[in-house]
């Protein structure tokens, strides 16, 4: 079977059409859950969360792309300040995942075993601290697409 080498994100197809496999450049197989490599995102935030004000996590993926979060790690430095850190979808909005972060470097990493996919299209993917003077840290990682 041949396959189409795509750099980017194909189009949806529609109900009952056939479609193409699909490869990277170098030709490997694109299978769920992940994407060709142009499509992998990823984000730090480096700089510690020390408020309750939304940190932006992964960029918004532009278009009519939304992020699919395959993991995400938080770790929390502070020496008696414990918190949950919620993933909101955009600045303000939707809490769409929490993870805790108890004190002296508490926190957790987490594998989604069916990536977190963003409800909105277009929307960069936020941090908050729910409790004012924790000090942490996240990354997160995943792929964009339809």
């Amino acid at each position: 079977l041949g396959a189409q080498a795509v750099s980017s994100e194909n189009s949806a197809a529609t109900t009952a059409r056939q479609v193409q496999l699909v490869a990277d450049l170098v030709g490997k197989l694109i299978v769920m859950p992940y994407a060709n490599p142009e499509n992998f995102v990823s984000g730090v935030i480096t700089t510690p969360m020390t408020g309750v004000v939304p940190n932006s996590l992964i960029a918004s993926p532009g278009g009519s792309l939304r992020n699919y979060v395959t993991q995400i790690t938080c770790s929390n430095a502070h020496a008696t300040v414990g918190t949950d850190i919620n993933f909101t979808d955009g600045s303000g909005g939707t809490v769409i995942y929490l993870l805790p972060a108890a004190a002296v470097y508490g926190g957790a990493a987490i594998t989604f075993p069916t990536p977190l996919r963003q409800p909105t299209t277009a929307t960069a993917l936020y941090a908050v601290n729910v409790t004012t003077g924790a000090s942490t840290k996240c990354a997160a990682s995943g792929y964009k697409g339809v």
